[in-house]
């Protein structure tokens, strides 16, 4: 069996990524707005190929 182990990210992780404030993250989570993630007692882990899938899914196309 063939097992794919994953690092998470963390908050900070996720605002770096894609260059937005820490407290912009924390607060899209808590108001169910953010990039998915997993709670795991008290961390917070955020999937890499999510977040890059839910920041791709926000973009706004604007034809000239």
């Amino acid at each position: 069996m063939d097992v794919k182990v994953k690092r998470g990210l963390n908050d900070r992780e996720v605002a770096e990524r894609w260059g937005v404030g820490l407290q912009t993250i924390r607060n899209w989570r808590g108001r169910g707005q953010g990039p998915p993630y997993i709670k795991a007692h008290r961390r917070v882990i955020y999937d890499a190929d999510a977040v890059d899938r839910w920041f791709t899914a926000r973009q706004i196309d604007r034809v000239a």
